[in-house]
């Protein structure tokens, strides 16, 4: 009788690397073509050359496009930046040091994808997707609250503005289709994004 050959999955740490690294590169590759071109623009084949793998290879980590923003996503709520700086935002005292954060935290949305997954345009056949990005819109909108009640806190506001104003002026001038937009069509490094974002919270929010 022949020998009967045993197959065994490779599962070993250095494959395990080697699939996590493809997959963040992947990622990386489709944020950035994402962020200069737009979601529509952007197409799985762009993403697998800039990420250096074959088209097959996106695929099969991902499926599809809107499961590789889903992705962005999930990387971008786990980035140890953008919780680190929020605690910041929400303990500082200074109102104008508050404000530079929540400029601060607008770029960061950018470069990490956060903002990716808040302006593509949901199909009504991805109701996963659709609705993962629904929660998420509602929890930005909660820390924006948050944020302008921490603005309140400080004593800087300008006089005669509301919380939810305040909330409604950051939700509006950080959107992720206005940043977007700055950087995209604009051509705006990441620098002058922040520093314009500064400088018009601060006049429109601030003594």
């Amino acid at each position: 009788m022949a020998d009967v050959v045993k197959t065994r999955s490779y599962n070993s740490p250095t494959r395990r690397m080697q699939l996590t690294a493809t997959k963040a590169a992947v990622l990386a590759a489709a944020r950035d073509l994402i962020v200069r071109q737009g979601y529509p623009a952007t197409t799985m084949e762009q993403i697998a050359a800039e990420a250096g793998v074959a088209v097959q290879t996106v695929y099969k980590h991902f499926g599809s496009k809107p499961a590789i923003v889903a992705g962005l996503v999930e990387q971008a709520r786990q980035d140890p930046r953008l919780i680190e700086q929020r605690r910041r935002l929400l303990e500082e005292r200074d109102p104008r040091e508050q404000v530079k954060l929540i400029a601060q935290r607008a770029r960061l949305h950018l470069e990490t994808g956060m903002h990716i997954g808040l302006a593509v345009p949901v199909r009504a056949h991805d109701p996963e997707l659709a609705r993962g990005l629904r929660h998420l819109g509602a929890d930005v909108r909660r820390s924006q609250m948050e944020y302008a009640l921490a603005l309140q806190r400080s004593g800087g506001l300008r006089a005669g503005l509301s919380v939810d104003q305040v909330a409604d002026y950051i939700g509006l001038l950080t959107a992720p289709e206005m940043v977007m937009t700055m950087r995209r069509d604009y051509g705006w490094s990441f620098e002058r994004i922040e520093q314009f974002l500064v400088e018009v919270l601060s006049r429109l929010l601030l003594d």
